[in-house]
């Protein structure tokens, strides 16, 4: 179990149903596993690369887990980054996390014995993107391993690494349709779709750019750049995509890598209905979500 702000709720539902392990991130999470846990639950503590831990003292934390004779601290989550297109970032996360199994192996006489590296693995959104090399990441993390625990005299730890976005960012298709075509006196044209930060709302907040393509038909008409807008005000799914001329209502627009940050984050932004969630293979298509209704929208107001 991992995630930031982790509620005393959720931490008894993971012991309940015997979660592996849980990553602590605050002392406070601490003190409520502790309180929780029947039986002994293994936990990792989360850290970053950039910076000790997550708002307080890595030393103060491993000594508050160890203090707890129901929690098993077994190693450190170390973050990488997001979007990680640079295996050296992996590396010297790798490399940073081992000298801090170290440190605590010298004040404390514990050897952890697994390291998690998490953050997002890179992916190509756009042509030209740089993609993260699995196979070169692999010698990237090894290598830096046995540097590390050469150095420091540790034994190497199990590696666990999270895949983020690269296991499910490209699996994903959005589809939207075309609800109007304007372009303006200045020569900008936007075309306006049924969708936007309620099904996508990464695309604002992290500028994020996505390749778009017309699904429905096969149009011979020249292209021309144009900015593909939702229904939430300004709100732009794409800027300066290529589109053909002759994009009109009712057409069907497809915007590619949304697999890992869209069905996750959608919300009811401005009362509009989240979409279904449709599995497709084999040319054959199944319905995993419906569509969000009216009804459902109405569903929990009690006044």
């Amino acid at each position: 179990m991992h995630g930031d702000a982790k509620s005393v709720e959720e931490l008894r539902a993971a012991v309940r149903v015997g979660v592996g392990r849980i990553v602590v991130d605050s002392c406070i999470e601490i003190a409520y596993l502790a309180g929780l846990a029947a039986r002994r639950q293994r936990v990792l503590i989360r850290v970053a690369a950039e910076r000790e831990l997550y708002g307080h003292s890595l030393a103060e934390t491993v000594a508050r887990v160890l203090a707890q004779p129901n929690l098993d601290l077994i190693g450190l989550s170390c973050h990488a980054g997001s979007q990680v297109t640079d295996p050296g970032c992996y590396g010297a996360a790798s490399h940073r996390t081992v000298t801090a199994m170290a440190n605590i192996r010298a004040n404390h006489g514990v050897i952890l014995t697994e390291l998690n590296l998490g953050g997002g693995q890179g992916i190509p959104y756009v042509h030209g993107d740089r993609e993260l090399d699995i196979h070169e990441l692999a010698h990237v993390i090894d290598e830096a391993l046995d540097a590390a625990c050469a150095a420091e005299r540790f034994p190497r730890p199990v590696v666990v690494v999270q895949p983020g976005r690269g296991i499910s960012g490209r699996a994903g298709i959005t589809l939207y349709r075309v609800c109007s075509v304007t372009t303006q006196p200045r020569g900008r044209t936007f075309v306006a779709v049924d969708g936007g930060l309620s099904d996508s709302p990464r695309m604002a907040p992290c500028r994020a750019k996505y390749t778009v393509a017309l699904t429905n038909r096969h149009s011979l008409e020249r292209r021309q750049r144009v900015a593909v807008t939702g229904r939430h005000g300004a709100n732009e799914i794409a800027r300066d995509v290529e589109l053909p001329v002759d994009v009109h209502p009712g057409d069907l627009l497809a915007v590619a890598c949304t697999g890992a940050y869209h069905h996750s984050m959608a919300c009811n932004y401005t009362i509009v209905g989240r979409p279904p969630l449709v599995a497709v293979k084999d040319g054959r298509a199944r319905e995993l979500i419906r569509r969000e209704t009216t009804a459902d929208l109405l569903a929990r107001d009690r006044g």
